[in-house]
């Protein structure tokens, strides 16, 4: 079993702590079934239209009973910061759309995508990110 972190931007094969790491468009290049913890902060590089085919995708590498962890960015609580003058329009840009992102999403839209094949045991948010846990089933 592994430890596979899906990254943007592969610059190494493992990180310090020996988890593996994966570029967005390596997911095809692991097994399913084949990971004890998989962790996703990839999804605000995805339209929305293919992130739902990527989740169904990167829960298949998972081992039933396995952790899945996402981080994503908070498209509400980034436009609310917008809307309270907290950043400018020119950090709400570079936020959203920045280095190639495609940020349009909410926790309760990602909570939609995965129920079912997926327990989630917790989700949150931290300032204008969000996470979410859970096990495959």
């Amino acid at each position: 079993m592994q430890r596979v972190r899906l990254v943007l931007n592969k610059q190494k094969d493992y990180d310090d702590q020996g988890t593996r790491l994966v570029g967005l468009n390596e997911l095809d290049t692991i097994s399913d079934s084949s990971c004890e913890y998989l962790e996703c902060e990839v999804l605000d590089y995805l339209g929305y239209d293919d992130r739902s085919k990527f989740l169904h995708t990167a829960i298949q590498k998972l081992r039933i009973g396995c952790e899945l962890f996402i981080r994503c960015l908070e498209f509400g609580a980034v436009y609310r910061s917008l809307t309270n003058n907290t950043i400018g329009l020119e950090h709400f840009n570079q936020l959203i759309y920045g280095n190639g992102k495609r940020s349009i999403d909410t926790l309760k839209n990602l909570i939609t995508q995965v129920q079912g094949p997926v327990n989630i045991t917790s989700a949150g948010y931290n300032k204008e990110t969000y996470w979410l846990r859970g096990i495959r089933c």
